[in-house]
């Protein structure tokens, strides 16, 4: 639940469910009362959700978050017109809010779109250039944040989210260890507005390259190690 300065106006709430929990079988509002009472003890449900909100939240049919996507065109010139479609925030880059990213990176997109404009003397068909140029690779690279960053939060796949857990915390502790080597996972790195996506995806990659490469030196050396005691 969203919290909002006054106590009295209404907030707004997600409930982000499989698709098949049960949720979607409740038909009418008093099914819905009984299953967030039970499912939120501690609320007063019925002192802050209406019957009418009860009942569309139970006839509707729910939405489901984007498979993370990003658009390779930014902009397109309209025929026989000195004018163009710009296309920015969720246009060309569409992902779940695992990461908290969604208005950042449109914000990003507006401002890179304005020195763009500002640097080509509001030229559009240079600037479009230009913005699409400097903007792709970072946007190629906040798609493939977003698949890696934080997947599993919604308990969808409880088996790799204790496995994804072990490994942020593995990198932390590592990074701690040696922070001018490796770099902790991107879910922290992206939450420093001085990096780029670009940035963070390469640090994340280089130490991954290095985990990958420790770890089989280990192995070959604790197989030349077993070769050795057993011609010994």
């Amino acid at each position: 639940m969203l919290p909002l300065q006054n106590p009295d106006e209404c907030r707004s709430a997600n409930i982000i469910t499989k698709p098949n929990h049960k949720i979607w079988e409740l038909k009418n509002g008093e099914e819905m009362y009984d299953f967030l009472n039970k499912s939120f003890p501690q609320i007063p449900i019925d002192k802050i959700i209406s019957p009418q909100e009860a009942q569309r939240f139970a006839t509707s049919e729910g939405g489901s978050f984007p498979t993370p996507q990003y658009c390779c065109g930014f902009y397109s010139k309209l025929n026989h017109e000195k004018a163009f479609i710009v296309l920015l925030g969720d246009a060309i880059h569409s992902f779940p809010p695992d990461l908290g990213q969604g208005v950042n990176s449109a914000l990003e997109d507006v401002c890179i779109l304005n020195d763009a404009l500002e640097s080509n003397d509001n030229n559009l068909s240079n600037a479009l250039e230009q913005y699409e140029s400097l903007r792709l690779p970072d946007i190629k690279a906040l798609i493939r944040l977003m698949q890696i960053g934080y997947p599993w939060q919604y308990n969808q796949a409880p088996i790799r989210k204790k496995l994804w857990s072990i490994n942020v915390i593995f990198r932390l502790l590592l990074s701690k260890a040696l922070p001018s080597i490796l770099s902790p996972q991107a879910v922290f790195l992206i939450r420093n507005q001085k990096i780029s996506y670009r940035e963070i995806l390469l640090r994340e990659q280089r130490t991954t390259r290095i985990l990958y490469v420790s770890i089989l030196m280990l192995l070959l050396a604790f197989l030349a190690f077993r070769l050795r005691n057993l011609t010994m």
